[in-house]
């Protein structure tokens, strides 16, 4: 059965950096492309959905049924370990390793030694800018002509530090007003500009529960051997340009083909607890989408 829960990308984060979310050895390595985590911070500042986490709850105490390894902070990968008993519960990502693993670095770490940039001048709605690099003077400071935008200048700052500022002052405006001190902004369109960038990502990075996680329980009536075969075909279901849409792609057609999944007992025969759990997962990642 799954347990499904929102989160904000805070508590999350703060998971991640105590290794109670973990990745198992049948994740991928490869990492996202810097324009596809630029592009999910743009995302998630506008309030989109971009899907939901799904995990394997392993209990304390208990021999997992893989190895495994945290999670990057700078864009290189630990060696997977394995372990004869669990020192806590911990939860393994079968889903949404790619999102976290960005969420992770652009916040808390860095990327092949670039680190991530928000432009505090971004239109917004229209788009909100983000960008790795190794430091603020190999970014641009003026934009191309010919892309409609308010200012024509930027003001990048770390999103690092951003998201740490408003952790510690939980202040919005505060953390604004310190940056219109430091960089000496005085126009009030820009301060305006600022503060709506600002409390975006205040918002959506720390006070909303933006990501949703579903926490699937292994079948205890099971050997470790079926657990582990039912967690692999879940993964390859999961992973599977045949059998499931990307997150962005989901629509009425793909909710219909998961109804039909449902109404077919003999799909629940092969593997009942998982199914279901994955089913529902599926249902609520479109759900989340209207």
């Amino acid at each position: 059965m799954a347990n499904w829960k929102s989160y904000s990308i805070d508590s999350v984060l703060n998971e991640i950096e105590d290794e109670k979310f973990v990745l198992p050895s049948v994740q991928r390595s490869t990492p996202w492309t810097e324009n596809q985590m630029e592009l999910l911070f743009d995302t998630l500042l506008k309030g989109d959905s971009f899907g939901s986490v799904m995990v394997i709850d392993e209990d304390k105490y208990a021999q997992p049924l893989f190895e495994f390894r945290p999670f990057s902070k700078d864009g290189i990968f630990a060696h997977y370990k394995q372990v004869q008993k669990l020192q806590r519960q911990q939860y393994f990502v079968i889903d949404g390793q790619q999102r976290l693993q960005s969420l992770y670095m652009g916040l808390k770490g860095s990327y092949k030694d670039k680190f991530l940039y928000f432009d505090l001048l971004s239109n917004g709605n229209k788009s909100f800018e983000f960008k790795f690099e190794k430091g603020v003077k190999q970014l641009p400071k003026f934009i191309d002509i010919n892309r409609e935008r308010e200012f024509t200048d930027h003001c990048w700052h770390m999103a690092g530090e951003l998201y740490l500022s408003l952790k510690e002052k939980n202040d919005e405006l505060l953390v604004a007003s310190e940056i219109f001190r430091v960089l000496r902004i005085t126009s009030p369109k820009k301060r305006a500009c600022i503060i709506r960038n600002i409390k975006a990502f205040y918002i959506n990075v720390i006070t909303a529960e933006t990501i949703g996680i579903s926490k699937v329980a292994l079948n205890k009536n099971l050997s470790e051997k079926e657990n582990r075969q039912r967690v692999i075909e879940m993964f390859q279901r999961l992973n599977s340009d045949t059998t499931r849409a990307p997150f962005y792609e989901l629509n009425s057609a793909k909710v219909r083909k998961i109804n039909n999944i449902m109404a077919d007992d003999s799909y629940y025969d092969h593997e009942p607890s998982l199914v279901e759990a994955l089913i529902s997962y599926e249902k609520r990642n479109y759900m989340n989408l209207i």
